[in-house]
């Protein structure tokens, strides 16, 4: 539904407002997506976590990632804000605009880290269904608000809008759907997160930062390089190429507690049969998406003057798109690697990232298919590496099931 919501209110604003309008507004809504490594990591970490011991024996951990959070999550918030500040008014954003949204957003986003802390607590103890119906419910309410507000032409408060809903709806479930017998416990706090949740806590934060550089990061670069019209006109594509690989990962995403408490268990073979139902249809979905986007895209460009002024040249667009596929398999890939509470492929990844992102960077000054390329190249290097440290996982996989 947050997918569903973001490309609705893409429709909006390209209906609505000028090139130039898009690209801050894009721009904004890519660096709000650095909100959830507001918890370094801690979120997934306490998920694998919960879910790979019997609920009595998750309730340390959980008291021990809640300590971690309280005092990190207001630093992380500050340093959001003043990253995000630093690119809007590089791209000369009119900051009388994205000013106050932007302070709302990122006040409001540690609130909700906190709250989906304890979400995960839930659903690493075995209510992994509740809480994705829960998910939902709070999705389609946030993105209500998020395109009811676009339609009005408030789209920057939209983004902080539907945070704010986000996080009364999210404690409003925790209070009164959920219960929390097991957070109390023996142990050290310090001691429980230092060996139980830091050892996957910094690969999950690594992991989760090089996505967001070379995904949402994406349109503020190109705001910063070559300007608002720019980035509006590619970065509706990397949208649409966004929502597109999110949508199909969906899938994957909610078999996570499933393939840890089976990968701990030792049913290797059910897990193999669940990445396998998966990874086939999530692609199938992926591929339908890449090629139907892009000849959507083609025909309205072609034959819309309106549209041809909002959208990249025909070869970018079909560049950038077929990263949805690609992006889909590396996301399938890291899923079922990490069920086992490591992940070799996080220095790795975090190791070409870094080159990825200079290049990139140069690209986009030079131009928007030198842009589009580099990028494509730069995310299948990554898909083709996950995809040898999987065949690695699953050749060292214990034949237990």
């Amino acid at each position: 539904m947050g997918a569903l919501a973001i490309f609705l209110g893409g429709a909006l604003a390209l209906a609505l407002f000028d090139p130039a309008r898009i690209g801050v507004f894009l721009s904004v809504t890519a660096l709000s997506a650095f909100a959830v490594v507001g918890d370094l990591g801690l979120t997934y970490s306490l998920l694998l976590a919960a879910s790979s011991r019997p609920p009595e024996q998750a309730g340390s951990v959980g008291r021990a990632a809640l300590a971690a959070a309280l005092p990190t999550v207001p630093v992380t918030s500050a340093v959001l804000f003043l990253g995000g500040a630093a690119l809007l008014l590089k791209g000369n954003a009119d900051a009388g605009r994205w000013l106050w949204p932007w302070i709302a957003f990122c006040a409001i986003s540690g609130i909700q880290l906190v709250l989906t802390l304890a979400l995960a607590y839930v659903e690493g103890t075995g209510r992994r269904h509740a809480v994705w119906r829960a998910n939902f419910w709070i999705e389609i309410a946030a993105s209500t608000v998020f395109v009811g507000l676009i339609a009005f032409q408030q789209e920057l408060w939209a983004i902080a809008a539907a945070v704010s809903v986000r996080s009364v709806l999210l404690a409003l479930i925790l209070f009164f759907r959920f219960e929390f017998p097991a957070l109390a416990g023996p142990g050290s706090l310090f001691a429980l997160w230092r060996e139980e949740l830091w050892p996957m806590q910094w690969k999950s934060l690594l992991n989760s930062l090089a996505v967001l550089l070379t995904t949402r990061l994406l349109t503020p670069i190109l705001l910063a390089v070559q300007g608002a019209a720019a980035a509006g006109q590619i970065g509706l594509v990397l949208v649409l190429t966004y929502l597109m690989a999110a949508t199909a990962s969906v899938l994957p995403l909610s078999q996570t507690a499933l393939y840890a408490s089976l990968y701990y268990q030792g049913r290797s073979g059910e897990l193999k049969q669940a990445f396998r139902r998966t990874f086939t249809i999530g692609t199938a979905l992926a591929v339908l998406f890449f090629a139907g986007a892009g000849i959507a895209c083609s025909v309205i460009r072609e034959y819309s003057p309106y549209m041809a002024a909002r959208l990249p040249q025909i070869p970018v667009i079909w560049l950038v798109l077929a990263i949805t596929p690609i992006s889909y398999v590396t996301n399938c890939f890291a899923i079922a690697i990490r069920s086992q509470r490591a992940d070799p492929g996080v220095i790795p990844n975090l190791l070409l990232t870094v080159p990825s992102m200079v290049i990139i960077w140069f690209a986009a000054r030079h131009s928007a298919l030198a842009f589009s390329v580099t990028y494509l190249v730069t995310t299948t290097t990554v898909a083709v590496m996950y995809g040898y440290l999987f065949w690695r996982f699953v050749r060292h996989m214990p034949r237990t099931g």
